[in-house]
C-alpha cells in the first residue's frame, strides 16, 4: 500500500468492513486454545526442550491435538512462539539479505489490482 493508492484504498475499505470478535470470543478462545498451548509450551521446556513427536513444543501431541481441534472449530489456529528465537533471527537475516540483494519482488494482487514495480 505504500506505492498503490488503489492498494491503500482496498486495505481501508476491508479494515472497515471487519469486525472484531466480542470480547467473550477471545476469552473462550484463550481458554480453549492460547492457556492450554501456554502449559504445553512451558512443560516442553521445562523437560528440556524435547517431546516424543519432534524438537519443537507445537510437534508434541498435545499441542498437535489442539492444534487440530482449533483448525475443525474455528478454521485458524494461533500459535505464538512458534519458532525459537535464534531460528527467527537466521530466518530473518536471511530475509532482509534477500530483499537487500533484489532477490524478493512484490508479488501481491488485490481483485486484479497490480502493485506497481
Amino acid at each position: 500500500c505504500e506505492t498503490s493508492p488503489q492498494i491503500l484504498m482496498y486495505e481501508l475499505r476491508y479494515r472497515r468492513a471487519i469486525r472484531p470478535p466480542a470480547p467473550e470470543i477471545i476469552q473462550s478462545y484463550a481458554q480453549e486454545f492460547l492457556e492450554p498451548f501456554a502449559r504445553i509450551q512451558a512443560e516442553f521446556t521445562r523437560k528440556g526442550m524435547h517431546c516424543q513427536s519432534g524438537p519443537w513444543w507445537w510437534s508434541c501431541d498435545d499441542a498437535l491435538r489442539l492444534i487440530a481441534l482449533s483448525m475443525a472449530r474455528h478454521r485458524f489456529c494461533i500459535l505464538d512462539s512458534f519458532m525459537l528465537e535464534d531460528d527467527y533471527q537466521a530466518l530473518a537475516q536471511s530475509i532482509q539479505a534477500f530483499h537487500r540483494d533484489g532477490l524478493l519482488t512484490p508479488g501481491t494482487l488485490y481483485y486484479g489490482l497490480d502493485q506497481k514495480r
